[in-house]
């Protein structure tokens, strides 16, 4: 049979949840809402298209579902698009 592992005191170290999480801004992922929020004032701001707020409130509220299911999808997204070439469907 093949034992268990001992633990042995003064090898365990907290390891704190922010260590683990994403960094997120407003529900998304940073670099995502940083993206977004350029667009938005881009075109909100510099050319004054305000009928482009809509889009950016429904795209948003997408980036924070999708964050709620799978909190690395940026990084998921990024590679696969990266090795796209790699694996052909």
């Amino acid at each position: 049979m093949v034992e268990q592992p001992q633990e042995v005191e003064g090898f365990e170290v907290p390891v704190h949840r922010a260590l683990s999480m994403p960094r997120l801004v407003a529900g998304i992922p940073r670099d995502i809402a940083v993206l977004l929020f350029t667009a938005a004032a881009a075109l909100v701001f510099g050319l004054q298209s305000w009928w482009s707020i809509p889009i950016y409130a429904v795209l948003h509220i997408v980036c924070v579902v999708a964050t709620r299911y799978e909190p690395q999808w940026p990084e998921a997204l990024k590679r696969s698009l990266r090795l796209k070439t790699h694996y052909r469907a």
